[in-house]
């Protein structure tokens, strides 16, 4: 059955046969002519044979198509456009992969039918490249170049891809998924095989139903105009015919599928403009007539500067200003800019006066004086008022500080103690004598001026910051601080002397440089240098003793004048101020204060009254620094963060309406969106009136106000000044100047805003001449015809020259020659001064990449002239080129010949850049950074002269043209988009809702240069073409690429790439020629691609915008990433673990992301902000064209905050790297191995060190056990680090984390010392694979419950440090080897057989300390404040009563008394716990800090015995010799204990527990003893009844019992040494019965207390020093003090004795364990008293023969 057809008369027929099913072309023609015939004369339908070819197609395909009468008439039919030729090799890749026989490029064609080059191949050919492919053959072999072979233009022969086969068919890009997943090979039958392309069809419906296109750019007009019928009230639907066999025949049976239908009504339409189509041949000639024309020289800059003369009526009937208006602006703006000048260089010597009218002024214009007030009285009035002012500010002073006292001390805050007993203040003391210093520079300073300087008024700071208000801002040492006290150089030059004393008088009188007793360690030396004509500014070079060295200072950012720009329009208002004594402002941390010494004598001898009274106020000739000095290397950051924190204050609340810096929303005015205004701001705080804000910007010290009226920047002005001195800061009064539109220079730069014209750049008048000279200095010499020019010279103006084009970026590209020129002398360059190519260049040590390939040319980074073209044009404002070069401590300045002269001490200029970034408007020093030529003289390039000539064109104006960075006349904002493939390119340029395109191919000569050249080359013919048209003049054109070298050669202004470097040129003339703004932006091929424009370089025109897509679709520099991707959202709040997180508004970028959680007005009226806790997340989503407003933002809270740990996430889209100035890569937050919610295992885990920031790749280095892991809602740890960079921080926040240095007997260290300590210091590869290792900041967040923070947190963060440290160490380094090479074996091992790993998680751990951290760190800070008795530090056998005690604890914890399960025998017992010091972490915690800290004991060591006899020699001679009873009495109790100590081997506290009542009882027993001639060793209790012994009780708890027991045992009456036993325990007993006593302990005073130990040590001692002294028994170099005690001396002397005499080891242990033998088997005798003896006798066979023998 047929199917149903609509009229033919509304129709298009389109045969497609299957081509397949034929296997010549002739046959194919042949059922094609059969259809025609069908067409014509049964249907009797016009027809046109269609060439896929003639429509930019790469087939020989040839399609039929009819038109019904409705659609178009015979003599109407569509007429074949001009289009691009295009071949075979534009679809074909040679980089497919395979085994694909080889052969040589083809030198002939056998056959070039239809199109179809044929090449022989062995006996059988191959389609060529070079021609079309045969549609009706898919499958048919190619020969085509390939990469992969072994030769250099290689060519296989292979079938095509099914990828390569939808380019030729010109499938659509969006297709190409969906088909290459549904069909597997060529093999299978394509559906669109047989199909008319999709080409042609657009074609078509463009020319019946669209515009007409005759070739060439079309004017942009509205659609062709069909004639229909009545009845035809719809677009003709398309019908494409497949007839498999049409014959003549009636029964012949035809299948018809609606193929596409088109709906054009009037806002489908696509406008589409065509360039003029160009053949092969016409685009080989058109390149290289370009790149000749590219050869500028100086007839061609003459031209394009007459064109810019001769256009300027043009230019004013767009602008609508006259030449003469501009003329007259011109002059204006110069001459503000001179007085503005002239007046800021006189404001900038330190006695300027002034300029108090300025204020009168404004008082007089707001107060309406009467008319009879003269201008005198009127002065003399408000001078008055000044007076009353200024005293109740310093009354309401007094009274906060006495406030403050109170508030903290009590109301009897001054009857308290100012000292302590040491002599260090007290609390109160320290901040009596800083509320002092407050009130004592307050009061000796006027209404305008700070005569003795300033203090901060730390109190009236915000809570969060009164700490560093009064204390500085913490300085961070990374090594020890210098020891350097080298004195001042002497000073010949009496002008720098006299200029030194004046200066360092003022610092001492105003109290920045003090004696305040601190020990100095290191001297600083300074030097003056000139700030103007007649003033001088000293440098403190905290370089020279290597201060700076040790001090790590962060790096911040500072406001540029694109900053500036952003938030102010063509009306804005301005006015500029100055902070006084920038950095003299803000407190030096006291830790900095002994390094910073200054000797004074050589500048002031003290012979003078006034150089006495300087010494007196100095404190003495040593005096040091008490605040952030210049030339110390963290003052800037230092000083600036305070600085920014005054700021946060003064702008106050943003929604009062008294504020003068009030704002009620954020305006967005963005590119991309369809309401953008290219002459508004990007991004505008708006106040409720709808007038841009005021606001601060902030320059180190240079202050620049803006506001929308002269009086709200007047009162922006005034409110930031009280508020400084409501909180101490110094405002340079004498600096500021009325508020007007033509500021001065400011971050390096000149703004002004004309209302006639908008917002302009410019430079100063003296920089321009001096930049005009350089030009005309070189260009004389070089026509002079001078080779050899001074490097030194023209490297210190070639600096300059980059500085100044900072304003003028358009001048930047003819800076190339100044750079080539200054390579010259290194050889391997051209005459113009371009390295030579690979082949040109002798040796093999230099080698090329690609000449294309921007700025990397060579390998060899010394003759890389792009070094130092690069420091300067990659930042792309002058004020940060300035912060570079003026900032860096370590930079060394030359001064330049102008300079140099005027320099008193030129050497020790290495501060002269920090003291001119204090005044903006200088210019830059100049620098030498590369390596000079040895000769000194390097040879002109062969370019120099002409980029001179240029320059010299470009700078012929006698004063400094304006610059307009954003017009008020800006008519409209363009989007173009290129693409360059290897064969062809296109560009579409969008506005005003209609789409240009330009398309075309390559030629033979272009097809072989670099990637690079050719999508920077359609970028630059892509402009040239639409300005040519007139489209382009006064407006702004974003160009986007996905080429990021083109993005990055246009922002640098220059490339290494001779080819790229002459396309930048031309770009930045057109921005010049047609007062155009250009922004090339690099976005991703997938944009490319769905843009359209990539499949336009292709051919295919059925994309994107080509489409009919609109262009804004595709540009989204105004959304952020969650409008362009929402699910990323949920993503975020998942990955942080916080479900309520929100991005930040653009309103909360300037107060709640800073920290700021609301605030209130305090009791003066002042509002002061509150501040939010850590750990409060910010997420910043900025849409990318203000993103680096948003970083800004960031940047300085930041700045501000590290202090708290806040964190930031920072969104994005990778988009416009370059069109801001910052190098941005947006997503920020992903650092981790992948995406997955679930943490990768432990064997993947990768990441960045913590400490160096290179890769750590698995399973190497030490990774926290949280790592990829959240713990407690916060972002996953990140945290790894290799070996040797985990180290201890002791040194970083001056902890000295004691290490036990071995010595042999010499007292040399031991020869491995320093190999232990580096393993001490150090981690372990593996590390995290045995122990369980946390990183500090997730153990911070477990014990504290915070992130650490920087500055408060750093000692605890090195404790946690050192515990981890000490674990590894606990741990043989080889145990670890070993477990992670097995580890590693049973990882590859498990790879091969494809089992997934065992292994248990290393993490993450629980979030509770579970292995005794917290313990741990109490044990480490006690060893850093207790001190040893024999060393400066603790044993570890210390510490580890702190765990004893710990456990204790924990035992007694409801925790541990629920641990009830126990195993136990007898005594002993063991139970499981849980407790954490029990913890196989704190072992190993235990063995390393033992390892550390050392386990030597310096426990009492022994004597001889024949010191003891001498001892009781001296001690009977002195109770002999003793002049009274008690004397003797106590003489004879100290050798009584003695004696019984020595003989028993008794501890010395178990001695005092001598019973005397035991004694009394047992005393007569064995005085009458005898020793059997022949003693066994082990006799029986008979015969040690009848020894000489004499029974020693002790009564009490000794160590190893439980209670208190009664202990006796005998010893021998006298010793073989001579130790009277008996005798002395006699002498004992009887002294204690004169004395009245009976009972209690024997060696007790006469009242019966316990006798000192303290006392029986001093006199033991006391003896032992006299034997010492008088005869050689104690060697002299021991010290008995530190040796000796009767705690474990008299034991160890009687263990070294048997030892000696032959005591068996047996007999010693129960000697020493004599507690123990008593107790049998572990039960205690139970005996009565009377009983005990026999225990006695029992013990005998040890105790007597062991005293025996001593």
């Amino acid at each position: 059955m047929k199917p149903s057809l609509p009229s033919a008369r509304r129709c298009i027929f389109i045969v497609e046969p299957p081509l397949r099913g034929y296997r010549s072309f002739g046959a194919l023609q042949a059922v094609q002519r059969d259809a025609a015939r069908f067409l014509m004369n049964d249907l009797g339908l016009p027809y046109m044979s269609l060439k896929h070819s003639a429509f930019g197609g790469c087939t020989s395909g040839k399609h039929l198509c009819a038109f019904g009468d409705i659609v178009c008439s015979a003599d109407t039919l569509p007429s074949v456009p001009p289009n691009v030729k295009r071949t075979l090799a534009g679809a074909v890749s040679p980089s497919v992969e395979g085994h694909f026989p080889t052969c040589p490029p083809p030198s002939s064609f056998v056959s070039k039918k239809n199109g179809v080059f044929l090449t022989a191949y062995g006996d059988s050919t191959a389609v060529s490249v070079d021609g079309l492919f045969p549609c009706h053959s898919p499958m048919s072999r190619v020969m085509c170049p390939s990469v992969y072979g072994s030769a250099p233009n290689t060519y296989v022969v292979r079938q095509l891809t099914l990828k390569e086969l939808l380019n030729v068919y010109c499938i659509p890009s969006p297709y190409h998924e969906t088909l290459l997943s549904t069909y597997n090979s060529v093999k299978d039958v394509l559906p669109f095989e047989s199909a008319i392309s999709s080409d042609i069809l657009m074609f078509l419906a463009q020319q019946l139903w669209g515009v007409n296109i005759d070739g060439g750019v079309e004017e942009f007009a509205s659609r062709s105009e069909v004639s229909l019928d009545e009845d035809y009230s719809q677009s003709s639907p398309v019908i494409c015919v497949n007839t498999p066999h049409v014959t003549e025949s009636e029964d012949a049976v035809v299948t018809v599928d609606v193929f596409h239908t088109s709906n054009c009504d009037d806002d489908a339409v696509v406008n589409v403009a065509i360039s003029t189509a160009l053949v092969e041949e016409d685009v080989e000639k058109g390149m290289e007539v370009a790149v000749d024309s590219v050869r500028y020289g100086e007839e061609d800059v003459e031209v394009s500067m007459e064109k810019n003369n001769d256009d300027v009526d043009r230019d004013a009937s767009i602008t609508g200003l006259t030449r003469e208006m501009v003329d007259v602006l011109r002059v204006e703006a110069e001459e503000n800019l001179r007085e503005a000048k002239e007046d800021k260089k006189a404001a900038k010597a330190d006695d300027a006066e002034v300029p108090v009218k300025v204020w009168n002024d404004v008082i007089k214009e707001g107060s309406n004086p009467r008319d009879d007030l003269g201008e005198e009285r009127f002065h003399q009035a408000a001078d008055v008022l000044r007076e009353w002012g200024l005293k109740r500010f310093w009354k309401k002073l007094r009274s906060d500080c006495i406030k403050r006292l109170r508030k903290n001390y009590g109301k009897d805050w001054s009857t308290l103690p100012r000292k302590k007993k040491n002599g260090q203040p007290t609390r109160l003391g320290v901040e009596i004598h800083a509320l002092a210093s407050i009130m004592w520079h307050a009061t000796e300073g006027s209404w305008f001026e700070y005569h003795s300087g300033s203090a901060l008024h730390y109190f009236r700071f915000p809570l969060f910051y009164q700490g560093i208000a009064r204390d500085g801002v913490p300085v961070f040492f990374e090594k020890d601080g210098p020891t350097s006290m080298r004195r001042q150089t002497p000073i010949a030059d009496e002008k720098a002397r006299t200029v030194l004393r004046d200066k360092l008088k003022k610092v001492i009188k105003r109290g920045y440089l003090v004696g305040s007793g601190v020990k100095l360690r290191s001297l600083i030396r300074y030097f003056a240098v000139p700030k103007t004509d007649t003033d001088y500014r000293v440098v403190y070079d905290a370089t020279a003793n290597k201060l700076n060295d040790a001090v790590w200072a962060p790096s911040f950012w500072l406001p540029t004048i694109d900053t500036l720009v952003r938030y102010v329009d063509a009306d804005t208002w301005m006015m500029d101020r100055d902070v006084g004594d920038m950095f003299l402002n803000f407190p030096l941390d006291k830790r900095v204060w002994p390094y910073t010494g200054l000797h004074l004598a050589d500048l002031f001898d003290g012979t003078s009254e006034e150089d006495a009274e300087i010494l007196k106020k100095a404190g003495s000739e040593w005096a040091h620094w008490g605040r952030c000095l210049m030339g110390f290397k963290p003052s800037p950051y230092n000083s600036i963060k305070t600085a920014m924190v005054v700021e946060e204050v003064a702008k106050g609340d943003r929604h009062c309406e008294r504020n003068p810096f009030q704002w009620d929303h954020i305006r967005l005015n963005l590119p991309g969106n369809a309401n953008y205004d290219p002459s508004l701001s990007w991004i505008s705080k708006l106040r409720k009136d709808g007038l841009i804000a005021c606001d601060i910007f902030t320059f180190v010290d240079d202050e620049r106000l803006i506001g929308a009226t002269r009086e709200l920047s007047w009162q922006a002005g005034h409110k930031l000044a009280y508020i400084q001195a409501y909180l101490g800061v110094q405002d340079a009064a004498r600096k500021v100047r009325p508020c007007n539109r033509q500021g001065g220079a400011w971050a390096g730069a000149v703004l002004h805003t004309i209302p006639e014209v908008g917002v302009c750049v410019l430079t100063s008048e003296e920089k321009w001449k001096r930049f005009k000279d350089i030009i005309e200095k070189w260009l004389g010499r070089l026509e002079q015809g001078e080779d050899e020019l001074d490097h030194k010279e023209l490297q210190s103006d070639r600096g300059f020259c980059v500085h100044l084009c900072s304003s003028y970026p358009s001048m930047r590209p003819f800076l190339k020659g100044f750079h080539l020129t200054l390579e010259m002398w290194r050889g391997n360059r051209d005459a113009e001064g371009w390295k030579l190519p690979e082949s040109s260049i002798p040796g093999d040590t230099l080698s090329t990449i690609d000449e294309g390939d921007g700025d990397m040319s060579w390998t060899d980074d010394e003759d890389d002239d792009s070094s130092l073209e690069d420091e300067y044009t990659s930042v792309e404002d002058e004020a940060m080129l300035e912060f570079k070069l003026k900032c860096e401590l370590e930079l060394d300045v030359v001064k330049d010949s102008s300079t140099a002269e005027d320099s008193t001490m030129s050497t020790d200029s290495s501060m002269t850049d920090v003291a001119d970034a204090l005044d903006d408007d200088d210019e830059p020093p100049p620098v030498d950074i590369l390596r000079s030529p040895p000769s000194g003289y390097t040879t002109p390039a062969g370019r120099f002269i002409h980029d001179l000539r240029a320059l010299h064109q470009l700078s012929s104006s006698d004063t400094p043209p304006l610059r307009v960075v954003r017009s008020k006349m800006v008519l409209t904002a363009f989007y173009g988009f290129g693409d360059a493939s290897g064969k062809g390119f296109c560009g579409t340029v969008g506005y005003h809702e209609q789409v240009a395109y330009r398309i075309g191919v390559w030629g033979r000569d272009e097809e072989s240069t670099s990637s690079n050249y050719k999508e920077l080359r359609n970028l630059v013919e892509t402009c040239e073409e639409e300005a040519a048209d007139g489209r382009l003049f006064n407006a702004e054109f974003f160009l986007f690429t996905d080429n990021s070298t083109a993005e990055a050669c246009f922002y640098r202004g220059s490339s290494t790439s001779k080819l790229l470097h002459e396309l930048i040129v031309r770009l930045r003339k057109l921005e010049v020629d047609y007062n155009l703004t250009i922004h090339v932006i690099h976005v991703s091929g997938d944009r490319m691609i769905a843009q359209g424009t990539d499949g336009g370089s292709r051919g295919s025109l059925l994309e994107g915008v080509l489409s009919g897509k609109p262009m804004l679709d595709f540009v989204d520099l105004g959304k952020t990433a969650f409008e362009r991707y929402p699910p990323l959202l949920d993503w975020i709040k998942k990955w942080t673990n916080r479900p309520t997180l929100a991005p930040l508004t653009p309103e909360e970028w300037y107060v709640e992301a800073h920290g700021v959680c609301g605030g209130d007005f305090n009791e003066d009226g002042i509002w002061m902000p509150h501040h939010e806790k850590p750990n409060n997340l910010h997420l910043w989503a900025p849409p990318p064209a203000v993103a680096d407003a948003a970083l800004e933002e960031l940047l300085k809270a930041r700045h501000k905050r590290t202090d708290t740990s806040l964190p930031d996430l920072l969104i994005g889209q990778l988009t416009c790297m370059n069109l801001f100035g910052w190098a941005l890569f947006f997503l920020l937050l992903i650092t981790g191995p992948g995406n997955s919610n679930e943490p990768p295992s432990f064997w993947e885990w990768s990441g960045t060190c913590d400490e160096c920031s290179e890769k750590v790749k698995p399973m190497e280095g030490i990774f926290c056990a949280n790592f990829s892991s959240s713990i407690l809602g916060y972002a996953r740890c990140q945290k790894t680090w290799h070996a040797s960079c985990y180290k201890c921080l002791g040194s970083e926040c001056g902890l000295d984390f004691p290490i036990k240095e071995m010595k042999d007997e010499a007292g040399n260290p031991w020869y491995k010392h320093q190999e232990k300590e580096y393993r001490i210091n150090h981690g372990v590869v593996g590390a995290h694979l045995v122990l369980p290792i946390m990183c500090e900041c997730c153990w911070m967040r477990i014990l504290e419950g915070r992130s650490p923070i920087r500055g408060k947190d750093d000692k605890l963060v090195a404790c946690i440090r050192r515990v981890n440290l000490d674990v590894i160490a606990g741990k043989s380094k080889h145990t670890i080897k070993h477990h992670l090479g097995r580890v590693k074996r049973v990882l590859a091992i498990n790879a091969e057989f494809g089992k997934t790993p065992t292994f248990e998680p290393r993490g993450p751990l629980p979030p509770r300390d579970l292995v005794g951290m917290g313990v741990a760190l109490d044990m480490i800070m006690y060893s850093l404040k207790a001190r040893g008795r024999t060393e400066k530090s603790v044993q570890y056998e210390t510490l580890r009563q702190i765990r004893s005690t710990a456990t204790k604890n924990y035992d007694s914890s409801p925790s541990g008394i629920m641990e009830v399960a126990c195993f136990s025998i007898g005594k002993g017992r063991v139970r499981p716990t849980s407790c954490p010091t029990q913890s196989e972490f704190m072992f190993s915690f235990g063995e390393g800090c033992r390892d550390r800290m050392g386990y030597e004991s310096r426990a009492n060591q022994p004597v001889s015995i024949r010191v003891i006899v001498e001892l009781l020699r001296r001690v009977k001679e002195d109770i002999e010799a003793a002049d009274n009873e008690m004397e003797r009495n106590e003489l004879t109790k100290f050798g009584a204990y003695i004696t019984m100590c020595t003989a028993g081997s008794l501890r010395g506290n178990e001695g005092f527990l001598a019973d005397l009542a035991g004694l009394i009882r047992h005393l007569d027993k064995g005085r009458n003893g005898k020793i059997p001639a022949k003693l066994k060793d082990n006799f029986d209790e008979d015969v040690a009844e009848d020894l000489p012994h004499v029974v020693i009780a002790l009564l009490g708890k000794v160590k190893g019992e439980t209670g208190e027991d009664t202990h006796q045992f005998g010893l021998a009456n006298t010793t073989t040494s001579g130790i009277e036993v008996r005798w002395w325990i006699e002498e004992l007993v009887r002294v204690a019965r004169e004395e009245g006593r009976r009972s209690g302990p024997a060696f007790a005073y006469p009242d019966g207390r316990l006798i000192a130990s303290s006392e029986y040590n001093a006199l033991f001692l006391r003896y032992l020093d006299e034997i010492q002294n008088e005869t050689g028994l104690i060697e002299d170099k021991i010290s008995v003090t530190e040796t000796f005690g009767i705690f474990r001396t008299l034991r160890k002397t009687a263990q070294s004795r048997a030892t000696r005499a032959g005591i068996s080891s047996d007999v010693q242990k129960k000697m020493n364990r004599w507690r123990t033998f008593e107790q049998a088997s572990g039960k205690k005798p139970n005996f009565e008293m009377k009983d005990l003896y026999a225990g006695v006798l029992a013990q005998m066979p040890v105790t007597w023969r062991y005293s025996y023998a001593l």
